[in-house]
């Protein structure tokens, strides 16, 4: 009696959480049906400082670029890109919207192509690593051991197995910094004010910094970011950039 009371609540629990993202997910699309931008924006915006998700981004980027905020709007679609980097719909948004921003210009993914593949395998790489791992374990073993079977296969898999573990853990290592690695910097608007250390000593004369520019060095509780444009390095205050 007691068992079946527990099941009815572990499944009620589990049916109302699921009810409530669903609900969630469905008023964010709803809003966007709707035209309610700012709606969306307030909705999504809070979420940034979790857990966000390549929706939160992808949905977040419709509504900048629709409130014409299309460097808000390009950051957006290109961290969703950061979670899925080969998705066709955010890769053509990123294009449209930095045409919007640079006349004439050509959109490049910002992630090379070695980590886009290694975040579009990243659900084999754990897989192979142990599987890899025991094959090499067992034919290391049978190897170097005394033991003597013939026409033992597993021998001559130590080298195959060897070479998995070790582009496994190339993939895993690839997966952790595109994960935690920032790479790009886009300042909020044109014009921002740029120094020559963190310091703060300004730089003399307007320099227009191109849309995306490469990050050189930042943390999260810093309050200034480095960003490289050519060979010249400036900084600037981070709550001045967005940063992917």
């Amino acid at each position: 009696m007691i068992r079946s009371l527990l099941t009815y609540l572990f499944l009620f629990v589990l049916l109302g959480v699921t009810a409530q993202t669903d609900s969630t997910e469905i008023d964010v699309k709803k809003l966007l049906i709707e035209k309610e931008y700012k709606s969306v924006v307030q909705h999504l915006e809070p979420q940034l400082d979790e857990n966000p998700s390549f929706s939160d981004f992808y949905n977040l980027g419709i509504a900048y670029t629709e409130l014409n905020e299309l460097r808000k709007g390009l950051w957006s679609f290109e961290s969703a890109l950061k979670i899925d980097p080969l998705n066709e719909k955010a890769q053509h948004n990123a294009a449209f919207v930095y045409s919007k921003l640079v006349e004439d210009g050509v959109w490049k993914n910002p992630f090379s192509w070695v980590d886009r593949i290694a975040v579009e395998l990243k659900a084999i790489w754990i897989p192979m690593l142990i599987v890899a791992g025991l094959l090499l374990t067992i034919s290391t073993f049978l190897s170097v051991g005394n033991i003597k079977l013939k026409r033992n296969g597993l021998k001559k898999l130590m080298f195959p197995s060897l070479l998995l573990v070790i582009i496994s853990l190339v993939g895993l290592n690839l997966l952790n910094e595109h994960a935690t690695n920032n790479s790009v910097v886009i300042p909020i608007h044109n014009g921002v004010e740029l120094f020559l250390n963190p310091q703060g000593t300004p730089i003399d004369g307007q320099i227009n910094l191109p849309i995306k520019n490469q990050l050189v060095k930042y943390s999260k509780d810093s309050v200034w970011v480095c960003l490289s444009n050519n060979q010249d390095r400036f900084w600037l205050m981070t709550k001045e950039a967005f940063i992917y």
